[in-house]
């Protein structure tokens, strides 16, 4: 089916509110779809269709509308896809043995943007990294959210955690997306809080980012920006985000904030990732230097998974 007629149909059966989500999650499921190498369309198809049933849902039964939106897509519009079904059928509470597809749809529904309940940053920062242990995470805090709350999980989310467990032990151990991810990790880790405005203290360094900033511009690198995180981060202040066009910069970029720490009489506390995996972090205590390729700063997207830090340049 068309996409423009099948929005055409969702927003006829749900409310503004809820198709406001909807357009959410088809935004961060194309997103995720983009990033590991899941078909557009298709997530674009199950994203729309997955809470359909959502507002004729009976009292006291929050999973039943995946499955009456799946049938309904079967019975009435004649979508047989089975991986797109599935998508929408799971995407509640995922299940062993979960596609691409159905974990994309699975996590855009958990993550999309207006998502806000305490974490959803750091889950989000997990996904980018890494599809499988992004989603092991989010179906873990949905179970311990589920028992605080007085309900019991669904089996199939208790074989989703099981088999995702399994996946990852069997995941190569070696590969500039593990060691990106590693990276990503440590990043999101010291996620606390929400910042308001730059924080008191953070003086020093701001100015030794802007430094750093500056060198990096005259060196010619791209897209510059730079983050004031204390209000939110246990291990840092700020981070300097660029881009440099090919590995030979990043060598060049990482060399020249070596410099400027040490005509500061600094020195960096060491250094991540290397020119092959496309992304170096530079740890200069209070302020931690990110140098991209281009493709790598578009699939972790650092400034939206921090989106709620002040941004200082």
């Amino acid at each position: 089916m068309d996409i423009k007629r099948i929005e055409e149909i969702v927003r006829a059966r749900e409310n503004p509110r809820r198709f406001e989500h909807t357009m959410n999650v088809m935004g961060m499921a194309v997103r995720l779809a983009r990033l590991y190498g899941v078909d557009e369309s298709r997530a674009r198809i199950a994203a729309l269709f997955h809470d359909l049933c959502k507002d004729c849902e009976k009292p006291g039964n929050d999973l039943s509308h995946a499955g009456e939106a799946a049938d309904l897509m079967q019975s009435e519009y004649g979508i047989g896809d089975e991986d797109v079904l599935n998508a929408v059928r799971y995407h509640t509470t995922g299940r062993a043995g979960m596609s691409k597809l159905e974990l994309v749809v699975f996590l855009a529904d958990t993550l999309e943007p207006t998502r806000s309940y305490e974490g959803v940053t750091r889950l989000r920062g997990l996904v980018h990294a890494n599809l499988y242990r992004g989603a092991l995470e989010v179906i873990r805090e949905l179970n311990v959210y589920l028992v605080k709350s007085g309900i019991e999980p669904a089996q199939d989310s208790l074989d989703a955690i099981e088999w995702l467990e399994g996946e990852i032990r069997n995941m190569p151990t070696e590969s500039n997306s593990t060691e990106n991810g590693k990276i990503m990790d440590r990043l999101i880790q010291g996620y606390t809080g929400v910042a308001g405005a730059v924080s008191a203290g953070t003086e020093e360094s701001v100015a030794l980012a802007r430094a750093i900033a500056d060198a990096i511009d005259a060196k010619k690198g791209l897209d510059i920006t730079i983050l004031d995180i204390s209000g939110q981060s246990s291990f840092a202040d700020c981070f300097v985000n660029a881009t440099a066009t090919n590995t030979r910069m990043l060598s060049t970029l990482r060399d020249e904030v070596g410099d400027v720490l040490e005509g500061r009489g600094l020195a960096a506390k060491g250094a991540e990732g290397r020119e092959g995996s496309g992304w170096i972090l530079v740890d200069c205590g209070d302020v931690i230097v990110n140098l991209f390729l281009a493709e790598q700063r578009e699939k972790y997207q650092l400034e939206k998974i921090w989106g709620d830090a002040v941004k200082v340049l």
